[in-house]
């Protein structure tokens, strides 16, 4: 979890999420399993994940679980 952080990029490649962020005016650099947007309703990840922002419309959401042996 990271608080007053602009997130301005994000790439997945399929193994990992590339973040590129800027916190405090200074750019800073995360890579993770995952993302969680968890930043409301003026999200600023959304758009960057292509999800309807108009907070009126219903947005489908769809959860992958993999397992891993």
């Amino acid at each position: 979890l990271h608080r007053g952080v602009r997130v301005d990029r994000l790439d997945d490649d399929g193994g990992q999420v590339a973040a590129e962020a800027n916190a405090g005016g200074s750019a800073v650099h995360y890579t993770a399993a995952l993302a969680i947007a968890a930043d409301g309703v003026r999200s600023t990840a959304r758009p960057l994940l292509y999800i309807d922002t108009q907070w009126n419309k219903a947005v489908p959401v769809v959860f992958d679980v993999f397992k891993q042996n």
